[in-house]
């Protein structure tokens, strides 16, 4: 469902230099420039390097805020840039995908963080198998799952509200909190680097 709900990503690859990569993107109408690692927010798409990647010419994009139909054209316009220059993912390499929540009230964002956790599994089918609990991709779920005594993991799901027993502390726990922070605090569990992240 389109939105016009802002939006951005990063796009990691290897095997392609740069400046093959950027002619690309610039012919296909993208702006793009070159800068040293940073967390700025720029008008244009930046090409920068990233200490987690491995492979030749391994880099990372970064899109300026995005949304709706035109947002998902330039990453598709991205995309395409990369393809035909032949750029290539390893394990090392990701997409990440941030999304604006900040307008959502407090009830809304604890209903999103719930149903993000509770869906993990359906996330995984777009992830290789590799990268389901890899060291900047920890699964949300690992951090709250209930297990016994023999280190089985508990996932009976016959509550009352028909939620899952393995997360019913985490649910709990969302819906204690008291503002954005507490929210972000019991879905992070202390760990930048989850599959679902809010910051």
């Amino acid at each position: 469902i389109l939105t016009n709900r802002t939006f951005g990503v990063e796009i990691e690859y290897f095997g392609t230099p740069a400046a093959e990569v950027m002619a690309s993107m610039r012919r296909r109408g993208l702006a793009v420039e070159t800068e040293g690692y940073n967390h700025h927010t720029t008008p244009h798409w930046k090409m920068t390097t990233d200490g987690s990647l491995n492979g030749q010419y391994a880099r990372e994009l970064v899109s300026p805020v995005l949304s709706g139909a035109a947002g998902l054209a330039e990453v598709k316009k991205c995309l395409e840039a990369l393809r035909v220059r032949h750029a290539q993912v390893n394990v090392s390499c990701g997409l990440h995908v941030h999304v604006y929540v900040g307008d959502l009230s407090l009830d809304r964002l604890k209903a999103v963080a719930k149903q993000l956790v509770r869906d993990e599994c359906l996330m995984d089918l777009f992830i290789e198998t590799c990268r389901h609990d890899a060291a900047y991709c920890h699964s949300n779920i690992a951090a709250h799952e209930t297990r016994d005594a023999n280190g089985t993991i508990q996932r009976a799901r016959t509550t009352k509200a028909g939620q899952d027993l393995a997360f019913a502390a985490f649910f709990d726990a969302v819906d204690a909190a008291r503002n954005e922070a507490d929210v972000v605090s019991v879905l992070n569990q202390g760990i930048r680097y989850r599959k679902i992240s809010l910051n």
